[in-house]
């Protein structure tokens, strides 16, 4: 008899997404403009400049936010939890050819839940729903 350990997976799969960078994590520029995509389909446009060109999304320490983005993860699965699903970004800053490496961002689930994460933005990151409800165990 085989079982899968491993902490409790919501059925509804609702999340909340908040993309951060800044200063105290090691970034600090205005070269941090990405149009973010799940599975190769544009999800948003994030603007995680921290310096000049933030347009006002910088807290009191300087860094960036972008979101919070509400999401249902169910329409990203492919055939079970632990199908991957990728999260790529596209360089928007400049001449979209020398983009910051790497962001952050914060998954909560509906259980209020959340584990912050730190991913590429140079190449896509994959991701599985198994892996990001690793959050479950950390309190909420």
């Amino acid at each position: 008899m085989l079982m899968r350990m491993g902490p409790f997976v919501p059925e509804d799969l609702n999340v909340v997404i908040m993309f951060h960078f800044g200063q105290a994590e090691g970034h600090s520029c205005d070269m941090a403009r990405f149009d973010w995509y799940i599975n190769g389909k544009l999800y948003a446009p994030l603007n995680l400049n921290n310096v000049a060109d933030s347009n006002g999304k910088l807290d009191a320490e300087g860094t960036a936010w972008e979101g919070p983005f509400a999401m249902n993860m169910a329409k990203y699965l492919k055939s079970d939890l632990c199908s991957p699903f990728d999260f790529s970004f596209v360089c928007k800053s400049g001449d979209g050819s020398q983009c910051h490496e790497g962001a952050a961002f914060d998954f909560t689930w509906s259980t209020g839940n959340k584990k912050t994460w730190y991913i590429s933005t140079s190449t896509p990151t994959k991701f599985t729903m198994c892996e990001l409800s690793s959050a479950l165990s950390d309190p909420p």
